[in-house]
């Protein structure tokens, strides 16, 4: 229900899925009954819109091509890598609450998050809309990264972790 809403209102967007079972997803959402819910034009608009690209080896590519980074997790745990490694490239990111734990939250207004139903459709449709909003949220993204993600400061908190005097 989200992508079909996202084209109707951004006919222009398109969806490239990336990993191992991307195709395979993909495969099984056009089969769903859902399908027959919609008009010809809602199909092929949809269909035409979306690319299951599968594993892709080398992600610096399309992350360049990248407009905005899509990430409508419903489960999960730990820190979601893909997502910090759009922040890090700058590129705007949208995700759910699932997919900003441990990253950041509402209040630092470094990514849209949202839950996973029309209103995720509608935070993809503003942040494709506001392109300055979008290029501000992804630089302090950005700066989030370079703050708590960059490896001297994990192992600088590493090491006051280490020299920590635990008594058990």
């Amino acid at each position: 229900t989200v992508w079909p809403r996202v084209t109707k209102l951004l006919p222009e967007a398109r969806l490239v899925l990336v990993g191992r079972g991307s195709r395979h997803f993909l495969a099984s959402r056009e089969g769903r009954n859902g399908q027959a819910d919609r008009t010809r034009d809602e199909r092929a608009r949809t269909d035409s819109a979306v690319e299951a690209r599968g594993f892709v080896p080398e992600l610096g590519p399309l992350f360049a091509q990248s407009r905005l980074f899509v990430a409508p997790l419903g489960e999960g745990g730990g820190i979601k890598i893909k997502i910090l490694e759009a922040m890090a490239r700058g590129i705007p990111v949208i995700t759910t609450p699932i997919g900003a734990e441990g990253i950041g939250n509402e209040s630092d207004a470094a990514v849209w998050i949202s839950k996973a139903d029309a209103s995720f459709a509608d935070a993809v449709v503003t942040a494709w809309r506001q392109p300055e909003e979008a290029t501000e949220r992804a630089l302090r993204a950005r700066r989030l990264v370079e703050k708590s993600y960059i490896w001297s400061t994990i192992t600088e908190r590493l090491v006051e972790l280490y020299a920590k005097d635990i008594s058990i």
